[in-house]
């Protein structure tokens, strides 16, 4: 009996080295699979005015800025491990961003999340980061990034080279530029401007009473109604320039090519020949009252649907 139980604990406590062994590779697999991505955790806070002035500069990665009731600067997030993060102000605004540890090198992805006061001015500018603010007033900039605001603000201003621009916000103005990237403009404004060289723009806000829009190569297609009053330009060299306006539009129109074709789907009126160039002219009044709209392209083809 006794060489039994003698034989059965030490069979037992030969297998303690391997139970161990194997929980310890599950505790690794098990650690491994629930590690967070590599890089340095970031957060700082400031108390500011609640009108302070926000700066900042991240290459790369990810911005996210969302303006909050608060007249505190919180900014959160991670950095690579081969940047490293500056961050410096005083009541009056903040200065921060991301740069490389080591001199002519760029640094890793950034990603970041920026809470400023709602009635601050912030200045955010990438290279190939995304952008994304809710709420904030202030200049967007960005490379080969993409861009998208919302919420509300008091102006706008925003600027990609190769990137995309998604505005749907509530503001008095806002200005918005693209070179190659797409750019599209809802929600409620009141004076914008928008320009692009080979990006596609559609604009769809309501609420406008000025607007100027232009594209080198781009299509520009404006399907919103226009302001009692407004001013709107539109000037294209070899894209066209579409204009869908609701059945209760009243204004006047000057539509001028000198290349292109005018497709006038909202009345009977044909266009001219625009003098001895290969363009078309075309110049009408619908209703009494009303917007001011002169469309003018190169080659680009002009056409008007309700």
């Amino acid at each position: 009996m006794e060489s039994n139980l003698r034989h059965r604990y030490t069979s037992w406590a030969a297998t303690i080295p391997v139970i161990l062994s194997m929980a310890g590779a599950c505790l690794f697999v098990t650690g491994a699979s629930g590690q967070q991505p590599g890089g340095q955790r970031i957060e700082r806070r400031l108390a500011v005015d609640a009108n302070a002035s926000v700066k900042a500069f991240v290459p790369s990665g990810s911005v996210r800025v969302v303006a909050w009731d608060r007249d505190t600067i919180v900014v959160t997030g991670t950095i690579a491990d081969d940047g490293q993060f500056f961050f410096g102000g005083n009541k009056r605004g903040a200065k921060f961003g991301v740069e490389s540890a080591s001199v002519g090198e760029e640094p890793g992805p950034a990603h970041l999340v920026i809470y400023v006061p709602a009635a601050s001015i912030v200045s955010i500018k990438c290279v190939s980061a995304d952008i994304d603010a809710t709420n904030a007033s202030g200049w967007f900039y960005t490379v080969d990034g993409n861009i998208r605001l919302r919420g509300s603000a008091r102006e706008v201003q925003a600027e990609a080279m190769s990137g995309d621009i998604n505005m749907t916000m509530s503001a008095p103005w806002v200005r918005m530029k693209t070179g190659s990237g797409a750019l599209k403009l809802g929600g409620h404004i009141a004076d914008a401007e928008a320009s692009s060289i080979t990006g596609r723009m559609l604009i769809s806000a309501t609420g406008l009473t000025r607007g100027k829009f232009g594209s080198v190569t781009g299509d520009v297609v404006f399907a919103a109604p226009l302001g009692e009053g407004g001013i709107f330009e539109f000037d294209d060299h070899s894209g066209s320039v579409e204009l869908r306006l609701p059945l209760t539009t009243t204004g006047l129109f000057q539509l001028t090519t000198i290349g292109g074709i005018i497709d006038n789907g909202l009345t009977p009126l044909r266009p001219a020949s625009a003098g001895t160039s290969h363009g078309q002219a075309l110049a009408f009044r619908m209703g009494s009252g009303g917007a001011r709209v002169t469309v003018r392209t190169f080659k680009g083809a002009i056409r008007l649907r309700h």
